[in-house]
């Protein structure tokens, strides 16, 4: 699972990405963490000096595109990490993602890059899609009171070029809040009660609570190894070792369990499905028929999600929508497909 905590400077991400990673180790979880810009790193560095403004050419004389490269460059040093981190099914927090990207940078362009940004960051150079964004909103006095007490930083004594902007501030935290974030649901916890900012225990509780209730636990995904080996197997073949894997299905959430039974029921009767043709053999055991449907499912979302990934942003949205409808589901249950079709078939 792959959760990220975004927001403007100040508002805890640092802090509450610690306390998560306290939190869900203390539950058996493996919690890989990682913080960007990671200015440790080779981008990173000259991401610093960008930021810092020392130089004539800095975050704020370069164009929005290319900070944007530049950020996503940064992310795209920790790619395999990433990479192995989920495919060990570790938990995986990152404070900051493409959304920040998306947030800034669409900002200092004057108009809407999201789409820009994120066919760049998850099409181009293959970035993992996160599972979940959650967005703290503060305040921009509350932001600046608490950079100030920060430690000096690698590339600044006191605030950066973004955070000394106080209309950026003003303008990201509305984006983050609004902007599109490519079918990932999105969180907004305030951060803020009576102008002053909540109990930093009070707000991982309720971060805790999003999580869980997005019923993509570690436990209830199934291996990816898995999944990929018995859908080749099932699509080259037409058989499969069901009683492998009928166990881990069975912990799917009911909710995403019904998505897939509705759409396999969809895809069964497809020229694709019919040439298959394992439903019609499984009615042995009802967790044996969920296997197959599963299975069924993973092929049809990766027909229709490479549908998707070809239209502009408005057709996208329409087609989600119908879709949606079609499965009497909300659009929640559309990301577990999108994320098997593209990362667990390995397209």
């Amino acid at each position: 699972m792959f959760i990220v905590i975004e927001g403007i400077d100040g508002t805890g991400k640092a802090t509450q990405t610690a306390l998560l990673k306290d939190y869900f180790e203390s539950k058996g979880n493996i919690v890989d963490t990682y913080d960007f810009p990671a200015y440790e790193s080779f981008v990173g560095q000259e991401l610093g000096k960008l930021l810092s403004g020392e130089n004539e050419v800095n975050a704020s004389t370069l164009p929005g595109k290319i900070m944007a490269m530049l950020f996503s460059l940064d992310r795209m040093q920790f790619l395999e990490q990433i990479r192995s981190s989920l495919t060990k099914n570790n938990l995986v927090i990152s404070n900051r993602y493409s959304l920040s990207n998306a947030a800034f940078q669409s900002i200092r362009c004057g108009y809407d890059i999201s789409e820009w940004v994120y066919e760049l960051e998850y099409s181009a150079l293959k970035l993992p899609k996160p599972d979940l964004y959650i967005i703290l909103k503060g305040s921009v006095e509350s932001s600046n009171k608490n950079v100030e007490k920060k430690k000096q930083r690698i590339y600044t004594d006191s605030h950066d070029l973004y955070e000394s902007d106080n209309r950026l501030l003003h303008d990201a935290q509305e984006m983050y809040c609004s902007l599109s974030t490519a079918g990932v649901p999105r969180v907004i916890i305030d951060c803020l009660k009576d102008g002053n900012l909540r109990a930093r225990e009070e707000i991982r509780e309720e971060m805790i609570k999003h999580i869980e209730s997005l019923s993509l636990s570690l436990s209830e995904l199934i291996t990816k190894s898995d999944i990929r080996r018995h859908v080749n197997s099932m699509i080259t073949n037409s058989s499969l070792e069901l009683e492998i894997i009928k166990n881990q299905v069975a912990k799917l959430p009911q909710d995403q369990i019904q998505a897939l039974e509705l759409l396999s029921d969809k895809f069964k009767e497809s020229e694709l499905g019919k040439k298959i043709g394992i439903i019609s053999n499984c009615h042995s055991a009802e967790t044996t028929v969920k296997v197959s449907k599963y299975l069924f499912a993973c092929v049809a979302a990766k027909i229709y999600i490479s549908m998707m990934i070809e239209t502009n942003k408005s057709i996208k949205n329409h087609a989600i929508d119908a879709f949606c409808r079609e499965l009497q589901c909300n659009s929640d249950c559309i990301v577990p497909m999108d994320r098997y079709s593209r990362e667990v078939l390995g397209e």
